[in-house]
């Protein structure tokens, strides 16, 4: 009996020594870890895990804070990448639509400081091309989707545009960013187009007096000599 009762002793002081260590080494830091890991996301990647070498976990803590260490250069390549794109943005001139495969605007980015279009461009987010263009137009942008679509190569064309009784010319290009998504690049060219069409009129007619020049007659006649067109005679 004597002997049964030691054992038994013995087995108790063993047991509460064994609850006593785990406790100690592992469920309390266990515990103190998982406090310590809640307040990355209260506190950021800027935060650290603290380290102490009598802790049975420390290693991990270790391997923790070292992901926390390139994350948070992550991060910081990514806010600069970030800045950097949105300062060319807000210096850029052109206007920057995404579109989906049905032609319904995704996303669109203007520069901010054109208070005004930056408002209107943004309640397209959601509408489709016809919803928003003129129909000949619209199918023109569809096409190009189409197109960039599946051949994955840029899509170039140019349209105008007539409001307040005033012509403005633009340039579209559009790519494909992935198979779901569409990149619209438009310019205004309409200082370029307009420079064009005065060295165009001013190669044909004679500066002074507004009359078609000899290029202009030259060209004419070459586009006349058709046996459609015969006879032809000139005064």
């Amino acid at each position: 009996l004597i002997a049964f009762l030691l054992t038994l002793l013995a087995v108790g002081i063993m047991f509460g020594l064994f609850n006593f260590l785990q406790n100690r080494y592992i469920i309390k830091p266990l515990y103190i870890m998982d406090e310590d890991i809640q307040k990355i996301g209260l506190q950021g990647v800027a935060y650290r895990l603290p380290e102490t070498e009598n802790d049975a976990f420390n290693l991990i803590r270790k391997s923790i804070n070292l992901e926390l260490d390139k994350t948070q250069e992550l991060f910081i390549a990514l806010s600069e990448s970030e800045a950097h794109v949105r300062a060319i943005l807000n210096v850029h001139p052109d206007m920057i639509f995404v579109y989906d495969p049905e032609g319904v605007y995704l996303d669109v980015q203007t520069n901010p400081q054109d208070i005004d279009l930056c408002k209107t461009m943004h309640t397209f987010i959601g509408k489709s091309l016809f919803d928003v263009l003129p129909i000949s137009l619209a199918s023109k942008a569809i096409k190009a989707i189409q197109l960039a679509l599946e051949t994955g190569e840029v899509q170039l064309y140019e349209y105008s545009h007539i409001e307040n009784e005033q012509t403005s010319y633009f340039e579209t290009r559009m790519i494909k960013a992935s198979d779901n998504k569409i990149v619209s690049i438009v310019r205004d060219i309409t200082q370029q187009k307009l420079n064009l069409i005065l060295i165009e009129q001013l190669s044909y007619r004679d500066q002074l007096t507004g009359l078609y020049n000899r290029r202009f007659f030259d060209e004419e006649s070459r586009r006349l000599d058709t046996p459609r067109k015969l006879p032809i005679s000139i005064v």
